[in-house]
């Protein structure tokens, strides 16, 4: 129906001395309304530049982006924090310039800022190798999975934390899939807008209350957004194959912990399992 609008919007025109912009993180450009924008009005990408065999923006790039931001405030920023940095930031620029705020914040008065500071920032300093690998695997893309896989092992202290966050990505889609054919059976469309869903949520929310037992991996719990993405993604899957994804994951956790008195590779075993899980979804990328 949004698109069904805009693309009347686009044919019949706007009044004179009237500008339209519309901005989006990603955009397919075989849909019908892209050909439309790009036929009545003008279609401007702006997209980091990246690193060439990694998810990552490119280095050089952030560098540039960073140090400008840092003079306007009259500092500077030790070689290891800005290496610290650029582990963590992922693509999105928005991001990027509202976590380099904070930090200039943080260091108050001080001119350089150190790797201390961003540590204590950046709590959360493998979110984004964690949200690259678990997009990439959700997608069932080999090629864009061991790409963020190799990037996530080199911030990650043990590959058993990698399997961690990997067991839980799947947990969640199975609770997810659960939710399809309980609280959101009577409510989830296949093609819903996000729009559409957030109402839905909104009362499924007021009705579910969140199980303690499960804590953050409890769906209920989530943000509507994330909550959206994982049902999308939930619905491709058969529950059987989650199940058996899951059982992947134990036999490797269980040859991860026999591989600490030398009995493997487990930086190899977590990259098998990587596209087991992909090859296993159909989707080889």
């Amino acid at each position: 129906r949004e698109e069904k609008a805009l693309e009347e919007l686009l044919e019949s025109g706007v009044p004179d001395g009237t500008v339209l912009i519309f901005t989006t993180e990603s955009v397919d450009k075989r849909k019908k309304i892209y050909k439309k924008f790009d036929k009545h009005g003008r279609v401007i990408e702006l997209e980091v530049r990246k690193e060439r065999y990694s998810p990552g923006m490119d280095k050089g790039f952030f560098k540039e982006q960073l140090t400008e931001i840092l003079s306007r405030h009259g500092k500077e920023i030790e070689a290891n924090a800005l290496d610290a940095v650029y582990k963590r930031t992922g693509t999105d620029m928005r991001q990027f310039y509202a976590e380099v705020e904070k930090l200039v914040g943080y260091s108050g008065a001080r001119k350089k800022i150190t790797v201390k500071d961003v540590e204590s920032i950046y709590a959360d300093f493998h979110e984004i190798a964690f949200f690259d690998l678990n997009k990439a695997i959700r997608s069932g893309d080999i090629k864009a999975s061991l790409i963020a896989l190799r990037d996530n092992l080199s911030v990650s202290e043990h590959p058993l934390q990698t399997l961690g966050m990997i067991a839980n990505e799947f947990r969640r889609l199975i609770l997810a899939r659960e939710l399809l054919f309980t609280s959101f059976k009577k409510r989830w469309k296949p093609n819903m807008t996000y729009n559409e869903f957030k109402a839905a949520a909104n009362d499924v929310k007021r009705e579910v209350s969140p199980r303690k037992n499960l804590g953050r991996l409890d769906p209920i719990s989530m943000k509507e957004y994330a909550l959206y993405n994982y049902m999308k993604d939930a619905q491709r899957f058969q529950m059987a194959t989650l199940i058996q994804i899951m059982e992947m994951i134990l036999e490797t956790d269980m040859q991860l912990k026999g591989a600490k008195g030398g009995g493997g590779d487990p930086e190899m075993m977590v990259e098998r399992l990587v596209m087991n899980i992909c090859a296993t979804t159909g989707k080889r990328g």
